[in-house]
């Protein structure tokens, strides 16, 4: 049911949220690694699983970076549309969010804290995607469709893709998966929208207000 499943996210939102930065960092700095290095873990499985698929589907990604299809897109704008849609779902690079977490670390050299904020860029995009894009490709799921004829894409398709290899359980390790890097999300952007509404207020006394009234915002959304 939606609405459970809204107030559920609302309510560990909450728990997390009203103990302020520092319970934000326990929660997403022992959540996060664990998350990205189990579903590393399986997509490198898919992958290792389907290796002799591997130089084709390599092949196959250049083929079609420089394919008519892609020329045309590039032509019309729509390639570099698509990238920086996808970029900032992935990265958020350019957007400026990163530099709020950022400000916040306690740290004596300010040039290593930004070499360590720039690998989030590496991660996400080249090693999380290209993983994700190999263990797809390779599985042989690219172009399948459900039961009512629409094609796979999105999380779907990375299901479709882990069950493979994974059968049920590899559709549940990814749906889990996703669910914690979702909930690692509104919890950091959370922390960024309350920043900057602190900095428009000018104080940090309505804090608590608008934690509030995050959590409900997640509820209604959830």
């Amino acid at each position: 049911d939606p609405a459970w499943t809204g107030l559920g996210i609302a309510v560990l939102t909450g728990l997390v949220i009203f103990g302020g930065l520092n319970r934000i960092a326990r929660v997403v700095g022992w959540m996060v690694p664990l998350m990205a290095g189990a579903y590393l873990l399986l997509a490198a499985v898919v992958t290792v699983m389907n290796i002799t698929l591997v130089p084709e589907v390599l092949l196959l990604i250049v083929k079609s970076a420089f394919g008519v299809d892609a020329v045309t897109g590039a032509a019309f704008g729509m390639a570099l549309m698509t990238g920086i849609k996808r970029g900032l779902f992935s990265n958020e690079a350019g957007m400026g969010s990163a530099a709020i977490t950022a400000a916040a670390a306690t740290t004596d050299n300010p040039v290593r804290q930004g070499y360590i904020n720039m690998t989030g860029t590496f991660w996400d995009t080249i090693v999380v995607c290209t993983i994700t894009g190999l263990a797809i490709a390779s599985s042989g799921v690219l172009g399948m469709t459900d039961a009512a004829g629409n094609m796979l894409i999105g999380s779907d398709v990375t299901i479709a893709a882990f069950e493979t290899v994974l059968g049920s359980a590899g559709g549940w390790l990814v749906t889990i998966g996703i669910t914690l890097f979702a909930f690692s999300t509104i919890l950091g952007w959370e922390y960024h929208g309350e920043k900057a509404f602190e900095y428009l207020l000018g104080t940090h006394r309505f804090n608590m207000v608008y934690r509030l009234v995050f959590s409900f915002v997640v509820f209604v959304l959830g």
